[in-house]
């Protein structure tokens, strides 16, 4: 991130998202993920005026994405879902279907949170559509974990309990560390959905000379 400054923070390099936005983006999520809400807030909101001053659509329809990830894992469903709600729009104006998943979770899931059933079940609808098609999802653990939560909230506690297994195979069969965390959080919601003891972290090997 310290290296996309300046000049270079306008800079495309043959992507389709701005490049330092995408850094601080990500930046921002992982600083929510270890609990630094301030800290993470700080990065987004600079990942959100990087790509407004670029006026770059997409960034800016990854940026909000980002952002209101940050706030609906703090809890603040006030933020979140107005960010939120932008992220989509600009996300189904310029037609980018790959930010819809993420976006479309996190927002069910705020709705769902701030006690909007009524708005959160079309947008659940819809996520079970997409992840029905078996097709590529961008974040998929994060979507599964963001639907299994809102369901539950929404009072659908049998499908909700059959996603949050899903995501737990899931970090079986994926060794990223990032897939690690997300049945903890699930589970957290549904008690009944047991978590093995054992540790799930990823086994590191020493590769020999």
């Amino acid at each position: 991130m310290a290296l996309l400054t300046g000049e270079r923070r306008a800079a495309h390099y043959g992507l389709i998202v701005l490049p330092a936005m995408t850094a601080r983006g990500y930046v921002a999520w992982c600083l929510a993920e270890q609990g630094d809400f301030p800290a993470g807030s700080r990065v987004g909101e600079d990942a959100v005026q990087l790509a407004e001053a670029a006026k770059h659509p997409l960034s800016m329809a990854a940026a909000r994405m980002f952002v209101g990830v940050l706030y609906r894992r703090r809890g603040q469903v006030h933020k979140a879902i107005p960010i939120l709600e932008q992220a989509l729009a600009l996300s189904q104006t310029i037609n980018l279907p790959i930010f819809f998943p993420p976006t479309i979770a996190a927002l069910g899931a705020a709705y769902a949170l701030a006690g909007r059933a009524t708005e959160a079940l079309p947008l659940l609808e819809q996520l079970r559509e997409h992840v029905a098609t078996g097709s590529r999802i961008l974040f998929y653990e994060l979507v599964l974990t963001e639907l299994s939560e809102a369901l539950v909230l929404v009072g659908h506690r049998e499908e909700a309990s059959a996603r949050a297994r899903s995501l737990l195979d899931l970090s079986r069969t994926h060794t990223g560390c990032g897939y690690q965390p997300m049945p903890s959080v699930s589970s957290a919601r549904l008690p009944h959905v047991v978590i093995p003891r054992q540790s799930t972290r990823p086994q590191l090997t020493t590769a020999k000379p």
